[in-house]
């Protein structure tokens, strides 16, 4: 989660600072080998969780149900993981809600014995996980290097002392050295993992701020975090399921079909935050979400789509919804206890699966047009360009502007500098000795845009992905307007662009790669109306152990979809000996009539926002 991001014009900011350099620090502590999997308080209780909530959901994960007799802990959904406002606001130094000494202060009227808690969790055979650098009532007020330094590190001790073994680490404060935590964390002596929520302004390869670069390119990632986020926040809509799982593409793929190393992996996996599955289509008994349109797809369609997708991506499997509602569960079982997607999420065979090809026609033959992913506009921080290059009679000072308070020295803003580039920013912070970091945002006031930080050090004192205080000012961070990203209900319907395809395995709106409808109007929350053209499919792949693959075809549009592919274009080898594949549906849990070699894979009459999920493998006879 996030706080409210605001709308500023073009802006610096400048923040003197010690600098504390940091070596990058892998995880790697046996954990994560395969997805995480669980559930997260977030999407259920926001700001207002407490711990008999949080117990009670607790043993629903652990409440054995279904035809087999057994629970969500059971099938490997063994995190339970506690959000936000578990805090003290206010109550610690400097308004914060850490002591002087840098213990963290929990809230006692909403978790009055923390430790209870996490005991319960591990007689149930449940991991507790807790959520740090909070956005509600975020610490950003910290100058002194040395005190930050504490707070991570006891903050580390707590985590462990109280029997949390799962750390999310969000933005919205100032302690964002994902390298200083695992460091710390490791110090504790307990496995913990690590969730880096940075809304994909922090992952493997991208190296932005010195002393944390990995390139999770290695067996075992090298990244000190065990999942990371690649996307913004996730909302109950299918425009933002689909947004969220096609941020993924850059760090998937298959070495055996030539793609790049993927960066999704054991130890650090890739996800488009949590799943959505329970949320969407279940908002009625009938199974589906009311439309303004009067359209709906079919009673759960949406909610396995979503599933089948973070199965297929080998995304962290983070249920977020009401545990605690037996209706609601037992209309979702069907899709979150099936085990055979659930091997497929956590089967491991150099892949952590790939998008094979985005299908953009009604045109059922088997030659797949258009490769590539859709993103919407605003989903990414683009950090190379915006605007034109400042001349260079015009220098990049540091004023003390208007905005500057009287006697404030570790902040610049340059607020009124509208052609800086982010170019011209790293050139001159670079050459500046008095510059530790900056923040640059590109675009019209009150317009949808982006900004981005850039460290010289790894301090990081001042990340600002969301609203921070700095020198007593509040500014707004690099992930300005993610949130904003969607145009008002309706009006991308009938939008006059047709919208960019991202080459796969480039870096998400890179250049002009923007958006489903870049020029379209790109104001309002997200979440509102995005609907995709009918004709519109996604086919996903993930090659598993032994030589069989899996399948994921998902129809994007409302109408029924109908698309063939030769065994060829979906990435299955057969060898000599091989003259059929056996087919298995995933959803149905049953057979499917084997495909004849030199023939094609069929997905036939897949309804509005519902998908196929198979399984093929080569035999040598029927």
């Amino acid at each position: 989660m996030m706080a409210g991001l605001s709308n500023v014009s073009c802006w610096l900011l400048f923040v003197v600072f010690v600098q504390l350099q940091e070596p990058t620090s892998a995880l790697d502590n046996g954990r994560a080998l395969t997805p995480p999997s669980g559930w997260t308080a977030w999407n259920v209780y926001v700001f207002h969780p407490t711990q008999p909530l949080i117990e009670a959901s607790m043993r629903a994960l652990a409440q054995k149900r279904g035809m087999k007799n057994q629970s969500l802990v059971n099938l490997g959904y063994v995190q339970a993981n506690l959000d936000d406002a578990w805090q003290a606001c206010g109550t610690g130094v400097n308004h914060s809600f850490h002591d002087a000494d840098g213990n963290p202060l929990f809230n006692l009227h909403a978790f009055p014995n923390i430790s209870a808690m996490t005991a319960l969790a591990a007689t149930l055979g449940i991991e507790s996980g807790l959520y740090m650098n909070n956005c509600l009532c975020a610490e950003n007020m910290f100058n002194d290097v040395e005190q930050i330094a504490k707070i991570v590190k006891r903050s580390s001790m707590a985590v462990a002392r109280l029997g949390f073994s799962n750390l999310k680490l969000d933005s919205c404060g100032q302690f964002n050295n994902l390298t200083l935590w695992a460091i710390e964390l490791n110090a504790t002596g307990v496995a913990m993992t690590i969730e880096n929520c940075h809304q994909g302004g922090m992952t493997p390869g991208a190296n932005r701020v010195p002393g944390q670069h990995c390139s999770g390119t290695t067996s075992i990632s090298d990244c000190p975090y065990s999942s990371y986020r690649t996307s913004d926040d996730i909302q109950p809509t299918w425009a933002h399921v689909i947004n969220n799982v096609n941020s993924l593409v850059p760090f998937l793929g298959d070495e055996s079909v030539g793609d790049p190393t993927p960066r999704s992996r054991p130890g650090g996996w890739a996800y488009g935050d949590a799943l959505q599955t329970g949320t969407m289509g279940v908002l009625s008994p009938a199974g589906y979400t009311p439309r303004p349109d009067g359209w709906r797809p079919q009673p759960l369609a949406e909610d396995r789509s979503n599933f089948g997708m973070h199965c297929i991506t080998s995304s962290p499997l983070i249920l977020s919804f009401n545990l605690t509602n037996e209706t609601l569960m037992d209309m979702v079982w069907p899709i979150i206890a099936n085990e055979e997607a659930l091997a497929i999420n956590r089967q491991w065979a150099g892949t952590p699966g790939r998008l094979v090809t985005t299908v953009w026609s009604h045109d059922s033959h088997a030659h797949a047009t258009n490769d590539g992913y859709v993103l919407r506009k605003g989903q990414i921080g683009k950090y190379d360009g915006w605007g034109h290059a400042l001349p260079a009679a015009h220098g990049l000072t540091c004023p003390n502007d208007e905005d500057q308070k009287p006697g404030v020295t570790p902040t610049c803003n340059l607020l009124h500098v509208a052609t800086t580039t982010i170019r011209d920013a790293q050139e001159w912070c670079t050459a500046n000795s008095s510059c530790a970091a900056f923040s640059y945002k590109g675009g019209l006031a009150n317009a949808s845009s982006i900004a981005t930080m850039y460290f010289k050090d790894a301090t990081q004192l001042a990340f600002a992905d969301s609203n921070f205080h700095a020198g007593g000012q509040v500014q707004s961070g690099w992930l300005t307007q993610i949130k904003s990203a969607l145009a008002p209900p309706g009006l991308w319907h009938n939008a006059p662009c047709s919208g960019t395809i991202c080459p796969p395995n480039s870096p998400p709106c890179h250049e002009a790669c923007f958006s489903i409808a870049p020029c379209c109007s790109d104001q309002g929350p997200a979440g509102e109306t995005l609907d995709f053209s009918d004709g519109v499919g996604q086919l996903w792949s993930k090659r598993l152990n032994g030589a069989s693959i899996a399948l994921l075809f998902v129809n994007l549009g409302k109408t029924d979809l109908t698309h063939s592919f030769t065994l060829e274009e979906v990435g299955l080898k057969l060898n000599n000996s091989n003259h059929w594949v056996a087919v298995r549906d995933v959803w149905k849990r049953s057979p499917d009539p084997p495909i004849k070699k030199g023939s094609y894979i069929t997905f036939a009459n897949v309804s509005g926002h519902d998908s196929r999920f198979l399984i093929l493998t080569p035999q040598t006879t029927n």
